[in-house]
């Protein structure tokens, strides 16, 4: 007797690799001390230290998360003593359709680290990982790279010398199958009032477009999040109305997400500021009134107390091979809108 099987494949339960994702722990194709050259592809290396003609990075074996290799930003010996700029660089095809999620395993041996990305090779934007040399023994990190960007690259400042540098392992990125890239409908610069029509850009893998957006919004102080209406037909752009003449406040935060079937893209968040007038009235002149009427109308802004940001206090910390260090680091913004503020500044405490 003869049994024929058949399996169906839901194609919505697949997962979607884009044609940007990738993965590298350099145990393929690469030996030990093999240089990366400036001309490679996809990787390349570059670096501002001449004696590496050229080139910034390296595979070796001294400090890897898995395997036998991973990429050393620096010198493969010993070499003068002063700082300089090691690049690794991965290029795609074609610029990215949506942000992706770049993932890595780091080694810092007195260097500092940051993941740049770029559209056109030539304006880069910096992801600051660690931003003063200092040893790092293993860690991870994850980043988000916008869309439309065709180079990533990692970024060491650093001595040739062959124990230092920057290692860089197990390195992932992905492009999800739906994304929102940006949220445009208001001015970031400057103070927005009335209604607001926001639109979110979203898009999608081939075969999973975006069939709705959901959108919601949370007030400065605001524990949790606020509902604003789905949007379902993205004829006429994926949209919203927000009505900001309720709010005493001069900073809220929206937010969007798209879906297609079951599958729902990261949020994409923004801040915008808010002022609204109060009306006081119409000027009217003094009776008797005839022919040509001039009336006024005036309006002031309100009157807000507030702190903004709410929790303006970060934390700082890092070890050195010589001593361990702890800033507490005030990130206050300037205030949104013009007015009469105070600011606080803080100390730094340091622990040897």
């Amino acid at each position: 007797m003869a049994f024929a099987v058949f399996f169906l494949w839901h194609a919505d339960t697949a997962l979607a690799a884009s044609s940007w994702d990738f993965t590298e722990n350099w145990d393929s194709g690469y030996t030990d001390n093999q240089v990366i050259p400036a001309t490679g592809s996809p990787w390349s290396s570059s670096s501002t230290y001449g004696s590496m003609n050229g080139a910034g990075a390296h595979a070796d074996t001294y400090n890897r998360k898995s395997g036998s290799y991973s990429a050393h930003l620096g010198y493969w010996t010993y070499g003068s003593f002063s700082y300089y700029d090691f690049y690794l660089k991965r290029t795609f095809s074609t610029a990215t359709a949506g942000a992706g999620t770049l993932k890595f395993w780091y080694y810092l041996a007195y260097s500092t680290l940051y993941v740049q990305h770029s559209s056109d090779g030539s304006t880069w934007t910096n992801i600051t990982i660690k931003s003063s040399r200092q040893y790092v023994f293993g860690a991870w990190a994850t980043v988000t790279i916008p869309a439309n960007t065709k180079y990533i690259r990692f970024k060491a400042n650093t001595d040739p010398y062959y124990f230092d540098g920057a290692w860089i392992d197990d390195i992932s990125f992905t492009v999800p199958e739906v994304w929102v890239n940006e949220i445009t409908g208001f001015d970031p610069d400057n103070p927005n009032g009335g209604i607001l029509e926001l639109t979110a850009d979203a898009g999608g893998l081939t075969g999973y477009e975006p069939t709705s957006v959901e959108w919601q919004y949370k007030k400065t102080g605001d524990t949790d999040w606020t509902d604003l209406p789905t949007d379902t037909d993205g004829s006429d752009g994926w949209t919203v109305s927000i009505d900001t003449r309720s709010f005493s406040d001069i900073a809220f935060k929206v937010r969007a997400r798209a879906l297609s079937g079951s599958k729902v893209s990261k949020w994409c968040e923004v801040t915008i500021n808010v002022q609204n007038l109060i009306f006081d009235g119409f000027t009217l002149p003094a009776e008797p009134m005839g022919g040509v009427i001039d009336i006024a109308a005036s309006a002031t802004p309100p009157t807000l107390s507030v702190v903004y940001p709410p929790n303006p206090w970060t934390f700082n910390g890092g070890v050195t091979y010589y001593y361990s260090y702890t800033d507490c680091v005030d990130a206050t913004e300037g205030i949104p809108i013009g007015g009469t503020a105070t600011k606080f500044t803080s100390e730094f405490s340091r622990v040897y």
